[in-house]
């Protein structure tokens, strides 16, 4: 059987789709380095609002980010919905940035996603199913 594959050329993430916003206990961990992402990271955000799983945090590490607007784009994103948790530490590089986010998860099932990465809206969905299935 041949494996259907997403269509990135389309674009996931160009807009959000707006839902209520619920308060919701966290089953896996969304973690994020960011350095002056600002240029390509709206894309990310979307995706990531968009998943048809809602339960999940976000940790976002700004690694260091030198340009302001950066950082304030990234603070502004923490105000439109109560899972994202941003968090600031010096540049240490993704790898550094990451080993912060975990240290500061909620979950057992992390789940890593660079700031430029695209991902397909029922992306979380079936990881948890796969994470389920597998811990039985």
């Amino acid at each position: 059987m041949e494996e259907k594959r997403f269509d990135y050329s389309k674009q996931p993430g160009q807009k959000k789709i707006e839902t209520e916003l619920q308060t919701v206990t966290p089953l896996m961990t969304i973690i994020t380095p960011y350095y002056n992402a600002a240029k390509y990271f709206e894309q990310t955000y979307n995706c990531v609002i968009n998943q048809t799983f809602i339960w999940y945090e976000w940790i976002i590490v700004d690694d260091g980010s030198t340009k302001i607007s950066d950082v304030d784009f990234l603070e502004n994103l923490v105000k439109s919905d109560n899972r994202i948790k941003v968090y600031h530490k010096k540049n240490g590089g993704p790898a550094a940035a990451r080993n912060y986010a975990v240290s500061k998860s909620n979950t057992d099932l992390i789940v890593s996603l660079d700031a430029d990465d695209l991902i397909e809206p029922d992306r979380k969905s079936r990881l948890n199913s796969s994470h389920v299935t597998s811990s039985r």
